[in-house]
């Protein structure tokens, strides 16, 4: 008795076909330890040649194996056992029977790649098309076969993506990464700009020469200190003092140290493109005090400009910043100074008199 497939033969080779495209694809990914396995339909998706690589494989798989069945093997029996020449030309004339039906003929298998080459190896050898080349499907070119090296690049980059990551969060991260970078360059700007004005500060003077000058300028009135505390300053017939009055050795040591604080921050200051204008006038101000009180010995003019000394000091103080804490020292002993000589003034209320003061000279000593 003949035998003949079965009608639904192609549909059944297309899926052995696809069965084994997506085992190789499993087998591939075990081999290689990839955690998050993708099936074969996300491989056609987003990897059209590794899709059409491994369906190429499995086709030329399974037509090898077509080829090595021996053609007596029984696939369903036949009525007539009619001889297979005269059963494949009654085949090719008569068209197929059309369904009655719109839902038979969706279920219709579609003509593959695989029913092709089988309804060619049916043919009768005295019947061979004119052309032997194989046609190509339409779903396979010249660069369908993929080398391992190709396909483990592929996979690579599948891990790197996330499997498939699309186009649209690729250019997004890429901004992200751009908005990130200028962000980044806006914000060290500030610090490139610094830079030079650092180094022109400290070519032109640096920190010592700020510290020294600072002590400088304030052992200006150094001697008229001297000189006031060796007379009347000391005398108390002269100048009536507190009892909580520093003794005089302490003066010179005081403020040597302040005004080197003073300098320091003055240069910090500078050097961050931070140091104010009124800055400069205060410490002006302040070496005008020591002449101001014991050259001249005007005690409530020396007291209204250590008020403003103290104003002065807290309008500048934000500016100075994280510097600021140099000028701690000198703020609380300014405050102190203050509150001195405003005590000073309140026990000399008319002022400091001196035996030469009181003694009449020039034109008014001669009556």
């Amino acid at each position: 008795m003949e035998l003949q497939p079965a009608p639904n033969a192609a549909g059944a080779a297309d899926d052995r076909v696809t069965a084994l495209a997506r085992a190789k694809l499993a087998e591939f990914q075990r081999l290689k330890g990839i955690k998050n396995p993708m099936t074969l339909e996300d491989a056609k998706a987003s990897h059209h040649k590794l899709y059409k690589s491994l369906l190429a494989e499995a086709a030329a798989e399974v037509e090898g194996s077509k080829e090595n069945v021996h053609p007596n093997t029984p696939m369903r029996p036949s009525p007539a056992p009619a001889p297979r020449r005269k059963l494949a030309a009654a085949r090719r004339p008569a068209p197929p029977p059309k369904p009655d039906s719109g839902d038979a003929k969706r279920l219709e298998p579609a003509a593959t790649p695989s029913s092709t080459k089988k309804r060619e190896l049916e043919q009768p050898p005295d019947e061979e098309p004119a052309a032997k080349k194989k046609p190509t499907p339409p779903d396979q070119d010249d660069e369908s076969e993929l080398t391992d090296d190709q396909l483990e690049a592929v996979y690579e980059a599948i891990r790197k993506s996330d499997h498939g990551t699309s186009t649209k969060k690729v250019i997004q991260r890429k901004a992200e990464a751009v908005i990130l970078a200028t962000a980044a360059h806006a914000l060290q700007a500030p610090q490139l700009q610094r830079a030079p004005r650092a180094a022109a500060v400290s070519a032109v003077a640096p920190a010592p020469v700020w510290v020294a000058g600072s002590i400088l300028g304030g052992a200006a009135g150094t001697p008229f200190v001297v000189k006031a505390t060796n007379s009347w300053y000391s005398d108390p017939t002269v100048l009536k003092l507190p009892s909580w009055t520093p003794p005089n050795k302490v003066f010179m040591p005081v403020w040597t140290v302040l005004y080197g604080l003073i300098g320091l921050t003055g240069y910090r200051a500078a050097v961050n493109s931070a140091l104010p204008g009124l800055a400069v006038g205060h410490y002006i101000a302040n070496l005008a005090w020591a002449p101001l009180f014991f050259g001249l010995k005007k005690l409530k003019l020396a007291a209204a400009l250590q008020f403003g000394l103290l104003g002065s000091l807290a309008a500048v103080w934000s500016a100075f910043k994280r510097d600021a804490r140099l000028l701690i020292p000198y703020a609380v002993w300014l405050s102190y100074a203050t509150v001195l000589n405003l005590a000073i003034c309140r026990l000399n209320p008319s002022g400091v008199q001196t035996v030469e003061d009181r003694t009449p000279t020039g034109v008014a000593a001669l009556y």
